[in-house]
């Protein structure tokens, strides 16, 4: 299960579109989304997926928007490895609950059949009492197991081997007997399953070892996210080339439906594609207009980003969802897509922000709606 948030607007119409273009890519600033990717070291596993939500900027903007009817659900996935939420549970565990949460960050992929075990990174910025929840993981749920260790200035608690999971043995702290690690880092609990990659958390924590938010492209994608005022947000390195995609299918293909097979099938060999680019990046937020979701990508020049605008504009029109048949057109009130230098934005108004989080090919239902040439 991913974190995620998912705002759904019941507004549907008749499509608009906007479109335009700037050869001046905007100047990088620091945002929130790059406070949170300091915390994930910058590596191939992180590069393929990481996600981020903001719980503090939802309910400041759903503060500013009371008429807001949204359909709001977050899905939590650090520290309960896919185990249903229970909130007595987490606070006699964990000393906080989901309301005290104000950020979270989640990285990492399946990288597919006879690949090494599924790893990912995770923290949480939060209110917590670091003394009473040191308490509580010494006092709690398998302490037997448990270990504290010193690493470059810091601690870190620990529970059984890497990967290990023991299904006779489970709490919040850790599921299933896994092998967990957490480190009490400032205001933020990071969390993995193996040793090394606790370790790689707390000298990104140190900067002795460069973070995603030291990736030159993740900056101006995370500055195109906060200008358009998003909750949440997904980036990603990975390749979204036809050949990567149909090389993913022959993996996955067994989970599609006839139905789905065939959308899926008939948009990468018909559909008008996009031209490569370097890096993208989706979320969603709301305003006084409803629920929107964004795209974004960095391109290796102003020329590429103004022909992804008007090809991704067209894409859009065309497309239809894989997972359900739904034809994004009808989903979309209003639609902006624009240029600026290297980068191309797109805004969509519309029941589609439910969509943020399916374009990534390993963690979910995939969308290849920016597939490349």
């Amino acid at each position: 299960m991913k974190y995620r948030i998912i705002v759904i607007s019941a507004l549907l119409g008749v499509l608009a579109a906007s479109f335009a273009c700037s050869n001046t890519t905007p100047a990088i600033k620091n945002t929130h989304w790059l406070e949170q990717l300091k915390v994930m070291p910058a590596n191939e596993t992180t590069l393929r997926a990481v996600y981020v939500n903001d719980f503090a900027k939802f309910n400041e903007k759903y503060a500013q928007n009371p008429q807001y009817k949204a359909d709001y659900t977050a899905y939590f996935h650090p520290l309960i490895g896919g185990r249903g939420y229970d909130e007595n549970e987490w606070q006699q565990t964990l000393t906080f609950t989901l309301k005290d949460l104000q950020q979270s960050i989640y990285a990492g992929s399946f990288s597919g059949p006879g690949q090494p075990p599924y790893r990912f990174y995770e923290a949480a910025h939060c209110r917590f009492d670091k003394a009473k929840l040191d308490n509580a993981v010494k006092t709690g749920p398998l302490n037997n197991n448990l270990q504290i260790v010193d690493y470059n200035g810091q601690q870190f608690y620990s529970w059984g081997a890497d990967d290990q999971i023991s299904l006779l043995q489970h709490s919040v702290l850790p599921p299933l007997g896994q092998g967990n690690r957490l480190a009490l880092l400032d205001n933020n609990l990071c969390w993995v399953r193996w040793t090394d990659g606790i370790k790689e958390m707390i000298d990104c924590h140190n900067r002795s070892i460069n973070s995603l938010a030291d990736n030159n492209n993740y900056k101006l994608l995370a500055n195109a996210l906060d200008d358009m005022d998003t909750t949440n947000a997904f980036f990603s390195s990975e390749s979204q080339s036809l050949s990567s995609i149909k090389t993913w299918q022959t993996q996955t293909a067994q989970g599609f439906t006839d139905g789905q097979e065939q959308r899926f099938l008939a948009d990468i060999e018909k559909s008008v594609l996009l031209k490569p680019y370097q890096a993208y990046a989706s979320g969603a937020g709301f305003d006084e207009k409803g629920s929107y979701l964004v795209v974004a990508f960095l391109n290796s020049n102003s020329s590429t980003a103004h022909n992804n605008a008007a090809l991704l504009k067209t894409r859009i029109g065309q497309y239809q969802s894989v997972g359900n048949g739904s034809k994004w057109s009808e989903l979309i009130t209003t639609m902006s897509v624009k240029s600026e230098g290297n980068l191309t934005v797109a805004k969509l108004y519309g029941s589609i922000a439910e969509y943020w989080s399916t374009f990534d090919k390993w963690n979910g239902f995939y969308e290849p709606l920016l597939a490349t040439e």
